[in-house]
């Protein structure tokens, strides 16, 4: 598994384990498009 795919589901792992309902995770990519507050430049 390459390290960030091993560092996501570590992530994933640990947050549900502490009480996260759902875990996900969002890249300049997946927000490309969306209102203005998603820019992250």
């Amino acid at each position: 598994m390459d390290t960030t795919k091993q560092l996501t589901a570590d992530i994933e792992k640990m947050a549900l384990t502490l009480g996260a309902f759902k875990v996900g995770f969002v890249t300049t990519a997946t927000l490309a498009g969306g209102p203005p507050f998603t820019d992250l430049n």
